[in-house]
């Protein structure tokens, strides 16, 4: 009975073992959830656009109570569309870009704003010789006599040509700031996030903000992760909307855009309302509160209740 015991005994001690040296292999509750995520190093303006994104997705992994640890994987200034086929092939965890109903039949959104729609408030970069047109332009119809300069594979450039306006293509952004100093094209819309940047990078070339005209449509960029996982969707999902309800998600917004809304004086500016036929229909453009709108301009409702 003795050498019964002590063989038990022995067999429980192996089993043991081997049950905590093959534990790294298995998906450990004690292990941290590792979020891999494409990080631009390309230049300024792109660090500080990928800084928020991270910060935002930091906040709501905090916010959902979940040990993780996040992984950023160096990349240069690359195409959404090979990011997005690098997050299906498993390089990434998680992405952050502009929705549309291809993007959502390929990648699972967590469909709240990250940047409440703040993509689809553009202004302007110009030459300052083109001031003085742009000046005289009053219409919608005015600004299609202009030519305007985007990506090639930017969802703003579908948007654009759907509502009629004329677009040259590039390949990236430094190659249509060159264009414009060119003459190569007359405006370069960019959001009201990123543009002040952008000018700041280029203070050299003495590109102007152009004053008098802002395009609106409603556009969100959010967190997407591959199709099949949806525990890392709900993960997310459930952090970003305690985040709301605290209102943290708030606080950081506005200390990174609320300077950046301010120096755009929407509200002294023709706003022109383009149509975004690309938006999926299960964008929640009834959760009016998930949408910034300067104050009193209201462009959604009617939009919601279609």
């Amino acid at each position: 009975m003795r050498r019964r015991g002590v063989a038990n005994r022995s067999i429980l001690a192996y089993a043991i073992f081997f049950l905590i040296a093959g534990c790294p292999a298995l998906p450990c509750s004690s292990a941290p959830l590792i979020i891999r995520y494409p990080s631009v190093v390309a230049d300024d303006a792109y660090i500080i656009r990928t800084r928020y994104s991270v910060e935002v997705l930091s906040l709501i992994l905090d916010k959902a109570r979940v040990d993780y640890r996040l992984e950023p994987i160096p990349v240069s200034t690359i195409p959404e569309s090979r990011v997005s086929v690098e997050l299906r092939n498993g390089r990434y965890d998680v992405c952050w870009m502009h929705t549309n109903t291809n993007r959502e039949s390929k990648m699972l959104p967590v469909r709240i704003p990250i940047s409440r729609g703040l993509l689809g408030w553009r202004i302007s970069l110009i030459s300052p010789h083109k001031k003085q047109a742009f000046s005289q332009a009053k219409t919608l119809t005015d600004l299609r006599a202009f030519l305007a300069g985007q990506g090639h594979d930017w969802p703003d450039t579908r948007i654009l040509r759907a509502n009629n306006m004329q677009v040259i293509t590039s390949v990236n952004r430094e190659s249509l700031v060159a264009m414009l100093t060119r003459d190569r094209i007359d405006y370069f819309p960019r959001s009201i996030a990123e543009i002040w940047d952008e000018l700041d990078m280029h203070k050299n070339l003495k590109l102007v903000v152009e004053p008098k005209f802002a395009f609106w449509y409603p556009t969100a960029d959010y967190f997407f992760v591959r199709n099949d996982n949806h525990e890392l969707a709900n993960l997310l999902t459930r952090g970003f909307e305690l985040a709301i309800a605290d209102g943290s998600f708030m606080k950081l917004f506005d200390n990174h855009f609320a300077s950046l809304i301010q120096k755009a004086k929407l509200e002294k500016r023709v706003i022109l309302h383009l149509e975004n036929p690309y938006i999926p229909s299960e964008t929640p453009l009834s959760r009016l509160a998930l949408w910034y709108m300067p104050p009193g301009v209201d462009l959604l409702t009617a939009i919601a209740s279609n």
